[in-house]
């Protein structure tokens, strides 16, 4: 009995560190999305930039029309590339967090393994204890 309680106890410490470098986990993911977004949302505001500027100079000047149709591609591959990293990140948030809530989980269910365990030994413990007594 004390042999698994030692291990029911270890298995929950284990299940404890899981949990911990999962959440670790996802906060880290959580601050690489943000930052990824903070670099997507200035390329894009870069690109937005750009595309206006064009836009005036095709205003002011007729020969310019090549350019601007470049200038377009490159804010349709950056808006492609942003909503394509968004949606990975998205992805790799939900399968930390997942991780997280399975780990929550199994610590959870350790735990009460551990507390079935030592109030079933201690019913033991005690009726022993009244045998011997009684």
């Amino acid at each position: 009995l004390s042999d698994k309680c030692q291990r029911l106890s270890a298995e929950h410490s284990l299940a404890n560190e899981h949990e911990s470098k999962l959440q670790g986990e996802v906060a880290r993911l959580r601050g690489e999305a943000r930052e990824r977004e903070d670099v997507l949302r200035a390329n894009q505001e870069e690109a937005e930039a750009r595309s206006q500027e064009l836009r005036m100079a095709k205003e002011s000047e007729q020969n310019l029309g090549s350019q601007q149709a470049k200038a377009m591609q490159q804010i349709e591959y950056l808006e492609r590339e942003r909503t394509e990293e968004v949606s990975r990140l998205k992805e790799a948030l939900a399968e930390a967090e997942q991780g997280a809530g399975k780990a929550a989980h199994a610590r959870e269910t350790m735990e009460h393994a551990l507390e079935a365990s030592l109030s079933a030994a201690t019913r033991r413990a005690d009726e022993r204890g009244e045998e011997a007594t009684g």
